[in-house]
């Protein structure tokens, strides 16, 4: 496969990418110091690094194929990035009921997943339906509209979110069957022509932007965990290099709805306590 390279291409974004590769791959396994301050839970410790070393993963695999030219097979890699880099920082902002709202979607799919196994006549149907008896891990939580749908999470971050939306629908046509794909391999002409190659879908400095804003989301989102962040400064200085913002902040309607949710729940609490039997 030819590798066509774009004239245009700037060679700092490239060299900003491998740096933050270097930033995250050069990290702990573990982080020295948790919270400032503040409790960290395991669970979102264990969401947020995870994810955040996921976006570095499929951001090197996405350079493979892209320097191999291989380029509208990259781009799947590239949403997964942008995809996981913008779920990093949801978790990190929205902190626990968005680690909840997490736990509660992936749930749901289980759910969802036994009672399609069961309708499909699965033999196997008493462990499928212990799957459908387990009782949920976490209670409703003010992130679980966001957690299904990436259209909301996008939402919630202010004032970048449907920008950064429309990228991923953009991202995603050319990464699901469909015309997008179709049009990579026609050729213009009289007649219909299709290559055994597609046209590049990006051009270099579009994915190399997109890699770069994932990877530095989600080392950022990762780096305030730690109570020394010990990248903030170098990342806050790439972030400007990029033309973004370090963290994105939540947007007004996301910390209204996670004020509310909080307060039924403490409502809840109480009714709970209320109602218990004398002498339980």
């Amino acid at each position: 496969m030819a590798h066509r390279d774009d004239p245009k291409k700037d060679p700092a974004l490239r060299a900003t990418l491998e740096e933050l590769l270097t930033i995250w791959e050069d990290r702990p396994s573990a982080l020295a110091s948790v919270g400032r301050g503040r409790k960290v839970t395991p669970a979102r410790l264990a969401v947020v690094l995870s994810l955040a070393a996921h976006t570095h993963r499929l951001t090197r695999a996405a350079l493979l194929l892209s320097d191999a030219g291989a380029d509208l097979e990259a781009v799947p890699l590239v949403r997964g990035a942008l995809e996981h880099g913008l779920t990093t920082q949801w978790i990190s902002q929205y902190e626990d009921a968005a680690v909840a709202g997490f736990a509660n979607e992936h749930e749901r799919q289980r759910r969802n997943f036994a009672r399609t196994l069961l309708e499909s006549g699965l033999r196997n149907a008493e462990e499928v339906a212990a799957v459908l008896d387990k009782p949920p891990a976490f209670e409703h939580s003010s992130a679980d509209g966001a957690a299904r749908s990436f259209q909301q999470l996008c939402g919630d971050f202010a004032p970048l979110g449907p920008q950064l939306y429309a990228l991923y629908r953009v991202l995603s046509g050319l990464t699901h069957a469909g015309p997008a794909i179709v049009d990579s391999y026609l050729r213009p002409g009289e007649h219909v022509v299709v290559s055994v190659e597609p046209n590049k879908p990006l051009n270099d400095n579009s994915r190399m932007w997109i890699l770069g804003v994932s990877c530095m989301w989600a080392s950022r989102a990762a780096d305030m965990l730690d109570r020394d962040r010990p990248h903030r400064e170098r990342l806050r200085a790439i972030a400007r290099q990029l033309g973004t913002a370090p963290v994105l902040k939540l947007h007004p309607d996301a910390w209204i709805r996670r004020a509310s949710a909080d307060r039924q729940a403490r409502l809840r609490a109480r009714a709970a306590v209320v109602a218990q039997p004398d002498g339980a």
